[in-house]
């Protein structure tokens, strides 16, 4: 049957529908009816709805539901039939009565094969994060490996299936072992590591056990195999995941086998990160001392510039604003006279900004230091009084008092 918009197949549709409900006409009649149809989409659509009429015996009900779910495939827009199956998937839910069991799981199998036979891509893709809901348990296997197979849209169809295993198939459908042999025919390492940190989020989010391999190590040692660019974007995706301290622990395995300075500050990076939302201050601090120790290591001062400042935000989250302080004004002394530098530092400082004193020196001040007059309504080019604080603080001299003294020549940098 091939696919023709002509006509008016919606609002037939509709109509056979009140008609069933009112029983207006007889129920093989308006399956006739539905048959005539241009459009498969409503052709299908129809029967099944129909199929649910209780005039029809369960014999000829399954007939005709099964024939809604072959003429799924005749839909040649594949984002129309992956729409079609999922509705379909979701409404073979509460088909019939208690007596269709049997039944609906027939059905739910030819929808998966018509789902399966679909080509690669988004419509495929829409399909299996639309159906993974329905589907049932027990075809999450077989789900998987075909989410797996669909190049380019592998990550978000696998984390669908994996999101439902995981929410609802605790006591039946494939063995953690099972997905973790799955997830190893993903091609794309970077993908794969990714996946399989995300299998291990959700086994930790549900109580389930990860069977007999520890997905997030396998994840960090895929990591380590990829090149330099995919390589720290990835570790730090699996960093940002971590919220326990094993989970930190497995992550940071990874600083000893990593020789770049970089990439060794990046992932400190995401680690001190992860250590403060999980409430291990201390160790989210080191991380951020040990980064900004390591940063004098970066042979590059745009880099090294930019890298200080990623861990001066570190030290804020962490209220550590002494320490902010230090790595702004190591991080301006590093500018030299490069304009463009000093103006990336102060648009990265939120909060925070540097006055420039008559003897050229640059002030580190917090916003609570401004006495009279509002962070936010300082500029450049005004006139401040400060009161510069040198006393115990180990991270050098910084303004404890600032006040606003003409509203025209102020010279701090925000």
């Amino acid at each position: 049957m091939s696919e023709n918009h002509e006509g008016h197949d919606p609002s037939t549709y509709r109509r056979l529908i009140r008609e069933s409900k009112a029983r207006q006409r007889r129920a093989d009649t308006l399956l006739d009816d539905a048959r005539q149809l241009r459009d498969p989409y409503y052709v299908s659509l129809a029967l099944f709805d129909l199929s649910s009429d209780p005039r029809l015996d369960l014999k000829d009900a399954v007939s005709a539901a099964d024939g809604a779910v072959r003429t799924a495939g005749d839909v040649e827009r594949l984002w129309r039939r992956a729409e079609l199956l999922v509705t379909i998937c979701k409404k073979i839910g509460s088909w019939r009565d208690k007596g269709a069991v049997q039944a609906r799981e027939k059905l739910l199998d030819r929808a998966f094969e018509c789902m399966e036979s679909m080509p690669g891509g988004q419509g495929l893709s829409d399909a299996v994060t639309g159906c993974a809901p329905y589907l049932g348990c027990e075809r999450l296997r077989a789900l998987l490996a075909r989410a797996v197979l669909n190049k380019g849209f592998e990550s978000e169809d696998v984390k669908a299936v994996i999101r439902q295993w995981a929410k609802g198939c605790k006591k039946a459908g494939p063995s953690p072992d099972d997905i973790f042999d799955i997830l190893m025919g993903v091609d794309d390492k970077a993908v794969l590591s990714r996946l399989l940190g995300y299998f291990y989020l959700q086994c930790k989010r549900s109580g389930r056990s990860f069977g007999s391999r520890n997905p997030l190590r396998a994840a960090v040692e895929t990591a380590l195999s990829l090149g330099e660019e995919e390589r720290l974007g990835t570790l730090r995706y699996l960093a940002g995941n971590a919220s326990t301290m094993e989970d930190l622990g497995i992550v940071a395995h990874a600083l000893d086998l990593l020789d770049d300075p970089v990439l060794r500050i990046g992932l400190m990076a995401a680690l001190g990160g992860s250590a403060d939302k999980a409430g291990f201050g201390e160790l989210s601090l080191n991380w951020f001392r040990e980064g900004f120790r390591m940063s004098s290591q970066v042979l590059d001062v745009h880099r090294r510039v930019s890298i200080r400042m990623n861990l001066a935000k570190g030290f804020i989250r962490c209220g550590e604003d002494d320490g902010a302080q230090r790595i702004y004004q190591v991080a301006l002394d590093d500018c030299g006279d490069n304009v463009k530098l000093k103006e990336m530092i102060c648009r990265a400082m939120e909060d925070h900004g540097f006055i420039t004193t008559n003897d050229g020196r640059e002030i580190y001040f917090h916003r609570n230091a401004v006495v009279n007059a509002s962070f936010d309504d300082l500029d450049v080019g005004q006139t401040v009084e400060l009161v510069v604080f040198t006393g115990n603080s180990t991270m050098g001299p910084h303004a404890s008092t600032v006040k606003l003294i003409s509203p025209m020549s102020f010279r701090a940098v925000r």
